[in-house]
């Protein structure tokens, strides 16, 4: 399998130039596998862009990242 890991970002409190309030970016990561994309957003789950249900792309991915990051992905998930 050809794995690319696009982007990466962790969950984090983002301040407005005002200071009036923040806005809360949750944790995310983007790949292609195969030339499948391959999304996972923290509350949302993991989206592959093939059509089959059973595919191990998004395991493809998750086997590359930091266990803390793969837990921060999926706990929020949960």
């Amino acid at each position: 399998m050809k794995v690319q890991i696009r982007r990466v970002s962790k969950t984090t409190r983002r301040h407005k130039a005002d200071g009036k309030g923040s806005t809360l970016d949750k944790a995310f990561v983007q790949g292609f596998v195969d030339g499948y994309s391959v999304i996972c957003r923290a509350g949302k789950g993991w989206d592959c862009s093939c059509l089959d249900d059973e595919c191990e792309h998004p395991d493809a991915i998750a086997d590359l990242l930091h266990p803390e990051m793969l837990a921060e992905l999926e706990d929020v998930a949960e």
